[in-house]
């Protein structure tokens, strides 16, 4: 189910209840989506370079390509794990208004009320009652009307609060959340804000004035640098590639070069990281 770090599903659909122990703190990148509900308990999660509290009673959606980590699992937490391949999360959500992501990937967890948890309840139970074969064609079906169902479920209880905005701050936050896609597939080659500043047909300048006045005051190459040191942590956690590899993989110079890079964002050298890691994962298991 996992492959070179990455969550990749065998199957259009699976479904599972866990206590989230394989991700804690492991980050992993989503080759499709997920939907994780939260039925006793909490985590700390860490979707992209947002960190944010699931706790009973709220829901998460993760996008293709997101990156996840758990940390600081309850010891009485318990979830609902609802993964969808990419083609079938594509298929789910083809006709939803864009708001509706915009607002997903500002706010990735959502508390929900009494009734909504109830919805999530008898929905996850009717799934289990379809207990078919989500790779054959009437299956694929069956699970891709209910994640369309789901997904604009979700659409009108969240488009209340839908904020239009000026359209100076709406272009500003178009602006950001292309600069992050674009990040989230060029980071492993392109670390230069010039780049991205490019592919926007903004200056760099004005690149990292949006990034400030969007986020909490950090700017484009921070935001670049973060999503390159989870991608290294990722590759180091994951797999076994050497860091010169690894070095070569996300387009460094050398590899004393990552290293420099890693210790000067996270404290320890990748190779410490990655024996911390391990230690922690045997001590765990």
């Amino acid at each position: 189910m996992e492959r070179h770090g990455k969550v990749v599903l065998r199957e259009p659909f699976m479904m599972e209840n866990t206590d989230m122990a394989s991700f804690n703190s492991r980050p992993k990148k989503m080759a499709g989506s997920a939907i994780v509900f939260c039925h006793e308990g909490s985590a700390e999660l860490s979707i992209d370079i947002l960190d944010c509290r699931i706790r009973k009673g709220s829901i998460s959606i993760l996008f293709p390509e997101s990156r996840l980590a758990v940390n600081n699992v309850s010891e009485d937490a318990r979830f609902t794990f609802f993964y969808l391949s990419k083609n079938l999360f594509s298929e789910a959500v083809f006709n939803l208004p864009m708001e509706f992501f915009r607002f997903v990937k500002e706010h990735p967890v959502m508390v929900l009320d009494e009734d909504n948890v109830i919805f999530m309840n008898k929905w996850a139970e009717l799934l289990t009652l379809m207990d078919t074969d989500w790779y054959t064609e009437i299956g694929y079906s069956m699970i891709k009307n209910q994640m369309q169902c789901f997904f604009w479920y979700c659409y009108k209880k969240m488009s209340q609060f839908f904020v239009k905005g000026n359209p100076k701050t709406k272009r500003q936050d178009e602006l950001f959340r292309e600069f992050m896609a674009l990040v989230k597939t060029h980071c492993k080659t392109k670390r230069d804000v010039e780049f991205y500043s490019d592919k926007l047909c903004i200056s760099p300048r004005y690149l990292s004035a949006v990034c400030t006045q969007t986020t909490s005051n950090e700017s484009a190459k921070r935001i670049i640098d973060r999503m390159v040191i989870l991608e290294i942590k990722i590759l180091l956690e994951t797999t076994n590639i050497p860091v010169q590899k690894i070095a070569e993989t996300m387009n460094f110079p050398d590899q004393s070069y990552l290293g420099r890079f890693f210790k000067r964002y996270t404290g320890e050298s990748p190779q410490n990281y990655r024996l911390s890691k391990s230690k922690s994962r045997i001590a765990t298991a």
